[in-house]
């Protein structure tokens, strides 16, 4: 396979300005945005350079405002401890006889103030290592540190005088003057530590305003230069931004204006190349563009002509007729079927037209069949449709004829229609339904004839069938009794009779059976049967139908077995009509099972109760499964006496559930046994429980 190209690698003059290019536009903008990062970076260090010096004076500032709460409480310590000190000593001197114990509670507050002065002390002391060797604080805290001492060491010798009860000598320690004053020593140490606390202030309040004038000023500086920084930013990137704008700007507008230009078909449309830039770039591809451009219109134009008329040749193709129209509901194009299936108005179908004007105008002129409806309300309704399709019709036309229409809605708005000659359709489905009326009469009036025949039937039935039990029984109990015979013959002869008196007997119980089961199937099916509705237990309709159908377990050996679920609701049914399902069903279940057990199940299910008849028997084929509820249909052998049946049986309990708004089905497999079962719906007020 040839090695693809692109449109740029057929053009050979862009190979030799690619290099030229790729440092024009693109290369001035790059090195715009690199000025400004630049002067973004420098701007990034310099704040945090300014941030730096805003922390370490904020450090400082933080440190010397500590410092000065520190001397603020020394002060405080140390005037408290001189007033306790100096109160207690002279107010304990007249109590000298008091005991230890209450000397003590009076010196507590000396030794108090003594301990806070001491913390306060180690604090100072503390703070005052942490300063650098050169800071004139240091000698200021250290002699504070001195004097703090002499003041606790005077402070706690009064004390142990005062717990000895010598009070004048605690007063003496405290009152006794300096050596180069004629104040009290005690008091002048305070004055002292006092005046260097004050000194030690001045000197950190000074450093305070330093550290607080620099924070001030770092934070004056880091907004002037992110002001200058901004703006400088902001200045580069006009200049640039307009320096770019100005070189693309009028290389662009010919671009746009020769893009109008070959927007409305100017193909010949070119524009001139003054730059080896990217621009310079743009230009050579839209001239080749255009180039190619009208190449390709050329050819889809041909295409094109060829392409319409294909369709055209198509949709003349098509076994329907077609019609097309546009967004404005005007009619575009329609091939020659359906102008021959409007030949009647075949002058109004000319492109152009719109889709109402045609129909007005045809229904004016009786194209359609008559209708009921007012000529405005048909109209209306005929546009409504076609506006917004929903599915085909049929239209019937005034010479007999049926349309099927099929309308669809287009991309571009417009509505495509389908027309289909349906009239062999229509008389088949008018042929069809005649001949399902004739079938339905004809149903009936078999129904008629079997119930009138059955009717017919019953009565010289009913008496053969008891004259037959009557001459059986007396045949068996008197007559055969006393008959002597020894010769053969009369003893075949007495047998045969005795068994074709009870082959009468079994089929008049067969026939009668049978014209029974007719007539109630005719009555269900005619909805002449009486149904006496009301609240019912279906324990107590399976209890009837299994007592009623006892012998025929005892006498095929089977057993019984009875599934209920508790607290089953009632229902609403038809007593007898209930207990005949249950007796067909157990019936049948008895018929096919040679031995094992027939089970009777009761369950509430899901706003229903479902009973089950489930036997061990021989079991039915799958393709048999629909057919067991057929009229006269039988499953299995029917030259078997376990065939032997009207074939009525499951269609009337079939009927008869389904009356019942129920349903009914089976459930089997050859050799497995088979499950009838139907279900009954619960009355309102038991679903919802």
């Amino acid at each position: 396979m040839p090695e693809e190209t692109s449109i740029i690698d057929k053009l050979p003059i862009l190979d030799a300005t690619r290099r030229r290019a790729s440092r024009s536009v693109l290369f001035r903008m790059t090195i715009g945005q690199a000025m400004i990062g630049l002067l973004l970076l420098m701007t990034i260090a310099i704040s945090v350079w300014q941030l730096n010096v805003y922390n370490d004076a904020r450090k400082t500032w933080e440190a010397t405002l500590a410092r000065l709460s520190m001397i603020t409480n020394v002060r405080q310590d140390s005037t408290v401890l001189v007033l306790v000190t100096h109160r207690v000593a002279f107010t304990q001197a007249p109590f000298r006889y008091l005991d230890s114990e209450s000397i003590r509670f009076a010196t507590d507050s000396i030794d108090a103030s003594a301990a806070a002065l001491q913390v306060s002390r180690n604090n100072l002391l503390e703070e005052a290592e942490s300063l650098p060797t050169d800071d004139p604080v240091i000698e200021r805290l250290r002699r504070s540190v001195d004097y703090m001492d002499e003041l606790i060491l005077m402070a706690n010798e009064c004390v142990n005088l005062g717990e000895t009860g010598d009070w004048e000598a605690a007063q003496a320690v405290i009152s006794s003057p300096a050596v180069d004053s004629t104040d009290p020593q005690f008091e002048k140490i305070n004055t002292d530590l006092v005046g260097e606390l004050r000194r030690a202030q001045i000197l950190i309040q000074k450093d305070h305003n330093i550290a607080q004038e620099q924070m001030a000023q770092a934070g004056r500086t880091s907004i002037m230069i992110t002001a200058f920084a901004a703006g400088a930013v902001i200045v580069i990137g006009v200049l640039l931004s307009f320096s770019t704008i100005r070189s693309i700007n009028n290389p662009i507008m010919q671009l746009s204006e020769a893009a109008a230009r070959l927007a409305e078909g100017k193909f010949d449309t070119r524009v001139p190349v003054e730059r080896q830039d990217e621009l310079g770039q743009l230009a050579q591809v839209f001239n080749y563009m255009a180039g190619e451009l009208h190449e390709i219109y050329s050819s889809m134009e041909e295409r094109a002509g060829t392409a319409e008329a294909r369709l055209l040749q198509a949709i003349e193709g098509i076994p329907a007729g077609f019609v097309l129209y546009d967004a404005d509901d005007r009619l575009i194009l329609s091939n020659e079927m359906y102008r021959e299936m409007r030949a009647e108005i075949a002058d109004l179908i000319l492109p152009g037209a719109r889709f109402e004007d045609i129909v007005r105008s045809a229904y004016k002129r009786g194209y359609y069949a008559e209708t009921n409806m007012h000529e405005d309300e048909w109209i209306s309704e005929r546009l409504e449709r076609h506006r917004n399709p929903r599915g085909p019709f049929d239209q019937q036309l005034n010479n007999g004829r049926w349309l099927e229409v099929s309308e669809y809605r287009t991309q571009e708005g417009g509505v495509l229609g389908i027309r289909v000659d349906v009239t062999a359709r229509k008389r088949t489905e008018v042929e069809l339904r005649e001949a399902k009326e004739a079938a339905e009469a004809a149903k009936e009036t078999m129904s008629e004839f079997i119930a009138n025949a059955s009717h017919e039937l019953r009565t010289p039935l009913t008496h053969v069938y008891g004259f037959a039990k009557v001459i059986h029984k007396d045949l068996d109990e008197r007559i055969i009794p006393k008959v002597q015979a020894e010769d053969r013959r009369t003893k075949r002869a007495v047998k045969e009779v005795s068994e074709s008196i009870e082959i009468i007997v079994d089929e008049g119980e067969r026939m009668t059976n049978l014209i029974e089961d007719m007539l109630d199937l005719a009555k269900i099916e005619a909805g002449k049967l009486e149904w006496d509705m009301k609240p019912l237990s279906m324990i107590e309709i399976i209890e009837r139908a299994t007592a009623t159908a006892s012998h025929s377990f005892e006498e095929e050996k089977l057993l019984l077995i009875k599934d209920y679920e508790d607290d089953l609701p009632e229902i609403i049914g038809d007593r007898d009509s209930l207990i005949r399902v249950m007796l067909n069903l157990i019936s049948n279940a008895v018929k096919f099972s040679h031995e094992g057990s027939i089970t009777c199940r009761a369950r509430r299910g899901e706003g229903e109760i479902v009973v089950s008849v489930i036997d061990t028997g021989v079991g039915i084929a799958k393709e048999d499964h629909e057919r067991v509820f057929e009229k006269f249909a039988q499953a299995g052998d029917p030259h078997t006496d376990r065939s032997k049946g009207t074939g009525l049986g499951l269609p009337i309990s079939k009927q008869i559930v389904e009356h019942h708004g129920g349903r009914i089905w089976l459930e089997s497999e050859l050799g497995k046994g088979s499950t009838f079962s139907f279900s009954l719906p619960l009355p309102p007020s038991n679903k919802s429980e």
